[in-house]
C-alpha cells in the first residue's frame, strides 16, 4: 500500500479506532507534507485500504489523534489554523469490503499463474506448493513486468538476509510470499504509461551527464547485459522489425552514434515504424 501513495510520510501513529462499538488497532494515521490520511493494516496494495485529504495547503507541522472518538487533530505550518477532523470507519471499511472481493478474484487469476510456471520444464511436469525464489521472475515476466537485474540482486539480498541463506537459488518461496513480493516490488510497476514516456525515461537513464545525449552503440552493450540480456542477434532482429535498420542504414554500426531526445524518441517511436511502411 506504501508503493501506491506518491507523498512520503512525515509522521505515522498507530491510531485505535471505535467501529459499532468495537476498539480496532489495525489501522494507521499518517501526514505527509500537506495531507493526513488513514491506512488499513495490513495492506496488500488496494487503493481502497487508504484515504487522504488535502489539510493545509501550507504545510502541516504536525497532527494527533484521538482514539475512540475516530478524530484527526491538524496544526497548519503557516496558516495558523488548527483542524479536527471526524474519520467515517464505517465507509472505510465498506470500501475494503468491496476491494477484497477485487482482490480475492485477483488472487485466484495468480494463483494460477503461480503453478502454470512451474510447467516450463517439460521433463519436470509436476506441480508444487512452492516454487524457487530465482522462478518469481518468471512470474512477473508472465504479468507483463520485466524486472531489471539490478532488482532482481535487490530481491535476492532482501530474501537471503530474511531466510538467513547465503543462495538465492536455495530459496524456497510458497505462494503467500510470492504474493507479498509481488505487492512490496512489482504491483506498482503495471501503470500504464505511453511509449514515448517510456523512451523518455530509458533516455534520461543512459543519456551522457556531460552533453546530455545517449550514445546508440553503449545502449546496445547495456541491453546485452543488464535485465533480460539479449544477444546481438536478437537485438538486431528487434532494430529491423523497428526499421531502424534498412536500405538505408543496413547494419547497426551505421547507426549514429549519439542522439538527443528528440533524436532518440524518433529512431524507436511507433511514428517511425509508420512511415517506413
Amino acid at each position: 500500500t506504501l508503493q501506491t501513495i506518491p507523498s512520503s510520510f512525515h509522521q505515522i501513529k498507530i491510531w485505535p479506532v471505535d467501529y459499532e462499538n468495537i476498539l480496532h488497532t489495525s489501522y494507521l494515521a499518517f501526514r505527509t507534507s500537506t495531507a493526513i490520511g488513514v491506512m488499513k493494516l495490513p495492506g496488500t496494495g488496494h487503493t481502497n485500504e487508504y484515504d487522504m485529504i488535502l489539510a493545509h495547503s501550507n504545510g502541516i507541522r504536525t497532527f494527533d489523534v484521538i482514539s475512540n472518538h475516530n478524530l484527526l487533530i491538524s496544526c497548519g505550518e503557516k496558516d495558523n489554523c488548527i483542524f479536527v477532523w471526524k474519520f467515517d470507519l464505517s465507509i472505510m471499511e465498506k470500501r475494503i469490503e468491496n476491494s477484497t472481493i477485487e482482490i480475492n478474484m485477483k488472487l485466484k487469476q495468480l494463483e494460477s499463474l503461480f503453478y502454470y510456471i512451474q510447467l516450463q520444464d517439460a521433463s519436470n511436469l509436476k506441480i508444487e506448493q512452492v516454487i524457487s525464489l530465482p522462478l518469481i521472475t518468471d512470474f512477473t515476466r508472465a504479468l507483463g513486468i520485466y524486472i531489471s537485474e539490478r532488482q532482481i540482486q535487490e530481491l535476492y539480498d532482501e530474501e537471503c538476509f530474511k531466510k538467513h541463506v547465503l543462495d538465492p537459488y536455495k530459496i524456497k518461496i510458497n505462494f503467500d510470499e510470492t504474493i507479498q513480493i509481488y505487492y512490496n516490488h512489482f504491483a506498482n510497476n503495471t501503470n500504464q504509461t505511453s511509449a514515448n514516456d517510456i523512451l523518455q525515461s530509458i533516455f534520461n537513464e543512459f543519456k551522457s551527464s556531460k552533453n546530455f545525449k545517449i550514445n546508440i552503440h553503449s545502449l546496445i552493450q547495456n541491453l546485452m547485459t543488464d535485465g533480460e540480456k539479449m544477444t546481438l542477434e536478437e537485438i538486431h532482429e528487434a532494430f529491423q522489425t523497428l526499421h531502424m535498420l534498412n536500405e538505408e542504414i543496413e547494419t547497426m554500426d551505421a547507426l549514429p552514434n549519439e542522439l538527443n531526445l528528440n533524436e532518440f524518441i524518433h529512431l524507436f517511436s511507433q511514428n517511425n515504424i509508420n512511415k517506413n511502411n
